[in-house]
This record gives C-alpha cells, structure tokens and sequence, in this order.
C-alpha cells in the first residue's frame, strides 16, 4: 500500500516491479467498483447488523436500570451478572457484545448526557 501511494507521487521508474503493477492495477479496478455502490455502502465508518429486536431489549434492560436523581442527572447502575445471562440466553449475544454495548452506552451517557442507542 505504501508502494502504491509512493509510486503516485514521485515519478515511476522505467521498469516497475510486478508487486506495484498488481498493486496499480488493483487500485484501478478498485476505484471503478466504487461507482457500482450504493451511497450506503459507500458510507465510512462501522455498519450495524444487528438484529433491531436484540437491541431493543437491550435498550429496555438498561434504561430500566437507570434512576434519575432531582437534579435531573442519570446513576447509571451497570446490569447485574444474571440480567446479562438472562440477555445473553434470549437473544443469543455474546457476553462480550453485551458488556462492549453497555460499556459503549455508558460512555456516551457520561461524555455527552445522551445517546443514539436510548
């Protein structure tokens, strides 16, 4: 890759490797592809494929754990082990998806007051 965006910038020598030629030609096939994309492929970033009703009951599930103080802030209380197996069982995530998600909710609510996923 560092070959290929190299090769571009300064001039090409007379007698290129073939790893940059498979590269160059890649690179050309590539970028002609893009045009048979659809714009939300094209789009950056992570895709979601997650099945609307896992996340569902996973918003629920914590959005029942949080309490409101006066002040009108959130206690996030973290779900407890058996609500994760509980999720876990019912939806056929894994463990490790559930505490990533949660850790992710967690974060969002304490940088910014509010998330994408509640």
């Amino acid at each position: 890759m560092v070959k290929n965006l190299t090769g571009r910038l300064t001039p090409k020598s007379s007698t290129p490797s073939s790893i940059s030629e498979k590269s160059d030609a890649d690179g050309c096939v590539f970028e002609d592809g893009l045009d048979d994309l659809s714009p939300i492929q094209k789009r950056k970033g992570r895709q979601s494929n997650w099945n609307p009703q896992h996340l569902l009951i996973l918003q629920a599930q914590f959005a029942s754990s949080l309490r409101e103080t006066p002040d009108g802030k959130y206690i996030i209380t973290d779900l407890g082990p058996q609500e994760r197996v509980h999720i876990c069982k019912f939806t056929g995530l894994s463990m490790t998806t559930i505490s990533h998600w949660l850790a992710n909710v967690k974060y969002q609510l304490r940088r910014t007051g509010g998330t994408k996923f509640l």
